[in-house]
């Protein structure tokens, strides 16, 4: 049975973040997914969970808006590793056991196939060192209608250089959003890449509000993501149209197995 966590830096955003946390237990979720909170520590970070009665699950590596991560970046080894030991101080207080390394935006003038070669020799520095903490690193495509420089615009393309890191806690973050929204075949992404995933996210493909948006039949993907054998997190990593709790109709509509408490949230 898939779980559901919500991604509180996009939902209650009404709310200030630290208020976030009660606010999506109180919906029903057990569990959160938020970027790479800096400016609060991981202490507080881990008592804000531990109050809700939240677990983490996904933790994201810190990143600028102007780069959107440096994974891929030839150059910036070294800044990469002081990302990821920053990352590893959140993980070790929250407990949270999935870490999602971006890629970033492609550099000007560098070539396709050296923030290929960089991006794998960085994802084997960060499997090794998150392997001691019994960790699952994940990694995600980007479409490049929202960030047209992203290094990694296909799940093709990421689930590429995933099995070309070839190590087992190397996964696929599979993000339905990113996929559907230019259009990439979603029977043959779920077929293919399914069995990749150690994680996946959802929004609707229009506009990336509600999986609710007509764009395409968000049931039946969830369903053959389940049938395919994924039983992990579905991360709603979504606007919400109007209000969040307002906006959780589409769980009770589309989702079977989820809390009712989230279902009758809206």
């Amino acid at each position: 049975m898939l779980k559901f966590s919500a991604n509180i830096g996009l939902l209650f955003t009404e709310l200030p973040f630290e208020e976030r946390f009660a606010a999506a237990r109180n919906a029903g979720f057990t569990a959160v997914e938020f970027p790479c909170p800096e400016g609060i520590k991981p202490s507080e970070i881990a008592r804000l969970l531990r109050d809700a009665r939240l677990e983490q699950s996904l933790a994201n590596m810190p990143y600028h808006p102007s780069d959107l991560g440096i994974a891929a970046a030839p150059g910036r080894e070294r800044e990469f590793l002081e990302r990821l030991e920053i990352a590893f101080s959140y993980i070790d207080a929250s407990g949270c056991r999935t870490l999602h390394v971006l890629a970033g935006k492609r550099p000007a003038g560098t070539a396709q196939e050296d923030c290929d070669e960089t991006l794998v020799r960085n994802l084997e520095v960060a499997a090794l060192l998150a392997s001691r903490r019994n960790l699952t690193v994940v990694l995600e495509a980007i479409n490049r209608r929202d960030v047209p420089d992203f290094s990694l615009s296909s799940v093709h393309h990421a689930a590429q250089i995933v099995r070309n890191v070839a190590k087992p806690n190397v996964r696929l973050l599979l993000d339905l959003y990113h996929a559907g929204t230019v259009g990439e075949d979603m029977n043959t992404v779920l077929s293919t890449y399914s069995a990749d995933a150690g994680y996946v996210q959802l929004a609707g493909f229009a506009n990336r509000n509600e999986p609710d948006d007509g764009a395409a039949d968000y049931a039946e993907l969830l369903a053959r993501l389940s049938e395919a054998g994924y039983s992990g997190y579905v991360g709603c990593e979504y606007r919400p149209t109007s209000g969040t709790t307002e906006g959780f109709a589409w769980l009770a509509r589309h989702v079977g197995g989820i809390r009712k408490s989230v279902c009758e949230a809206g």
